[in-house]
């Protein structure tokens, strides 16, 4: 009988050290599943902070490409280019008026120009496409175009020229980053 005890005290051992090494192997398995979903998270992270850069990274370009064309440019030399555009499509300048710069957003300034000028349809329209073809951003906030064609005796239109003047009042804005 005793053989036998010794044999079920022997196999108990052995079953008592397999479960404690199953134990201790589970253990040692749950942590290393902890680990791997924490580094699956900071993975995670990591690639959500890589996004964000990238889309900052494409932000600043397009800002710096932004500035080039939104510089700001002093009011004489805008003015000087205006007329030189007004020069060389017939147009005649009755005024220009820059008013006080606004902050938009803090992040640009907008500088209006009232503008007077008198020509033709043909002419105001190539003047108002070579202000928007340049490098300098004008804005045409206002426009109002009026006959300034001469009223003759009796009310009636003296028929002069074939082309008609026309008197253009508008506000143009230059818009700059800060």
């Amino acid at each position: 009988m005793k053989t036998n005890i010794n044999i079920d005290k022997s196999k108990l051992i052995l079953l008592v050290v397999i479960v404690v090494s199953l134990f201790f192997a589970y253990k040692v398995w749950q942590i290393q599943v902890e680990k791997v979903n924490s580094l699956k998270n900071m993975i995670s992270e990591e690639e959500t902070k890589i996004e964000v850069l990238t889309s900052i990274q494409s932000l600043n370009q397009k800002i710096d490409s932004y500035a080039k064309v939104l510089k700001k440019e002093d009011v004489a030399s805008m003015i000087t280019k205006i007329n030189n555009f007004a020069s060389s499509t017939g147009i005649e300048i009755i005024s220009i008026q820059p008013q006080r710069e606004e902050f938009k957003d803090g992040v640009y300034k907008i500088l209006p120009i009232n503008l007077n000028i008198n020509g033709t349809y043909h002419n105001i329209g190539r003047f108002i496409s070579l202000l928007e073809a340049k490098e300098q951003f004008f804005r045409i906030k206002d426009f109002n175009l009026t006959s300034s064609r001469g009223v003759g005796e009796f009310g009636l239109e003296k028929k002069e020229s074939k082309l008609q003047s026309l008197s253009c009042s508008l506000v143009l804005e230059s818009i700059y980053l800060e």
